[in-house]
């Protein structure tokens, strides 16, 4: 081998203990959060549609009343399932839990009730059964299943956020929620806060009773 066929074979040699691997790492693909829960396990209903909730406090979605295009005339597209509770022995009773919220600002808790669903709506004037205001709400945990003007209620996320995973909407006749608000007995778990003077259970984890 001569001197420049050497010079350049010992060149190539340098190069290569110079270089490093690539920093850029794959993108993984992520799947779609899932509403702070944790429905591990689907339910057999999992992909049925959701029915429409009451617009109004303490009101009933009756479909006969309302023109069709109205939303108690439509069905909700389906909502995330809710796993059964593994252990629920340590919940705190809605009640006991509401009426102690003061000292349990703050800390993680573990709270059994009902889901349902609160909202309030635009005031122009309609035509009977026309269904021209919108509606907005939130899903809640309460300690019955009805919700009627003064009930307590505690939230699962910013009251005011609009088109978060519990969050409702729809128009005078009903509305449509992204989770569960059909009064069925859960366990709720999250640290409760006080957001806009309104109790909150910040990322909640939810299991059905």
């Amino acid at each position: 081998m001569n001197v420049r066929s050497l010079f350049v074979a010992l060149s190539s040699l340098l190069a290569l203990t110079h270089c490093r691997p690539s920093t850029t790492t794959a993108t993984a693909t992520r799947s779609a959060p899932t509403a702070h829960t944790v429905p591990t396990v689907p339910a057999p209903d999992a992909a049925a549609p959701s029915a429409p909730v009451s617009s109004v406090l303490g009101q009933t979605v009756t479909p006969s009343a309302w023109q069709p295009q109205c939303q108690a005339n439509r069905q909700c597209a389906a909502v995330p399932a809710i796993a059964r509770c593994s252990d629920a022995s340590a919940t705190r009773d809605f009640s006991e839990a509401y009426r102690d919220r003061h000292t349990l600002v703050g800390q993680r808790v573990s709270i059994r009730g009902r889901l349902s669903a609160v909202g309030g709506c635009t005031e122009m004037g309609c035509i009977d059964g026309s269904c021209c205001n919108r509606c907005d709400g939130a899903v809640v945990l309460v300690a019955d299943q009805g919700v009627s003007r003064g009930s307590s209620v505690i939230y699962f996320s910013d009251p005011d956020a609009r088109g978060g995973p519990f969050s409702c909407t729809g128009d005078d006749s009903a509305m449509c929620c992204a989770f569960a608000a059909d009064g069925r007995e859960v366990a709720a778990t999250g640290t409760l806060t006080v957001e806009q003077g309104r109790y909150v259970l910040a990322r909640a984890e939810l299991c059905a009773r």
